[in-house]
């Protein structure tokens, strides 16, 4: 886990993409082309090879299809979540600000205020598909403003939030007074859009050096 999000960290340095969705556990997945699996199948010995080589005992000669590998790989990564109502999100008072659901068996604390949702240890949560279903429960309940104050914030945007927030607990020093605030996530108008290095020097006062993340 914390392979996968040094590398998403580099990639928000290194300004490759603000694109969302990304599911943190997909990055590990390495990449075989379709030619490259021809070259290697291209290498296999016919039968009347040297009798000192060892025999292909596998049994299953049909050339791998890369679509198939990659619709598997998808469907492994899926989250558990397939509507708003899985995660059975209900008020627990009156007060029309306490809300509970449930993720993976787990109760989790939902709490609105005006123009803000806070998720109690969101840091929990990681698959980027079930944080937008959340977040879009959420929502249903009652919206948010986007940073211009004018706009109405998304389940994507909100969803991209979450991950800086559980990029920003992995990395920051236990001792951080901003890493126990990272573990609950506060979707308001602020941080819309902000990625993990601005949220970092907007709250430490500090420019971000990643040596001093990581050690």
């Amino acid at each position: 886990m914390r392979f996968i999000l040094i590398f998403i960290l580099i990639c928000f340095l290194s300004g490759c993409s603000r694109g969302f969705p990304m599911d943190t556990r997909n990055d590990e997945r390495g990449a075989v082309s379709g030619d490259s699996q021809r070259e290697t199948a291209s290498t296999v010995q016919p039968e009347n090879a040297e009798a000192n080589q060892e025999p292909d005992n596998s049994g299953d000669t049909r050339e791998i299809d890369p679509a198939r590998e990659e619709e598997s790989a998808e469907t492994e990564n899926a989250g558990s979540l397939v509507s708003t109502e899985d995660i059975e999100l209900h008020a627990v008072d009156e007060t029309g600000r306490n809300y509970v659901f449930l993720y993976n068996h787990e109760e989790f604390s939902a709490r609105y205020t005006e123009d803000n949702w806070k998720i109690v240890d969101s840091y929990k949560i990681i698959n980027t598909d079930d944080m937008m279903i959340i977040c879009q429960a959420l929502l249903d309940l009652h919206p948010v403003h986007g940073r211009d104050m004018k706009s109405v914030r998304t389940a994507e945007d909100m969803a991209f939030e979450w991950l800086q927030h559980n990029i920003a607990y992995e990395f920051l020093p236990e001792d951080s007074p901003w890493r126990e605030n990272a573990k609950d996530v506060d979707l308001n108008p602020d941080d819309q859009g902000r990625t993990f290095q601005e949220m970092y020097e907007a709250r430490t006062g500090k420019e971000f050096r990643l040596e001093d993340i990581i050690g």
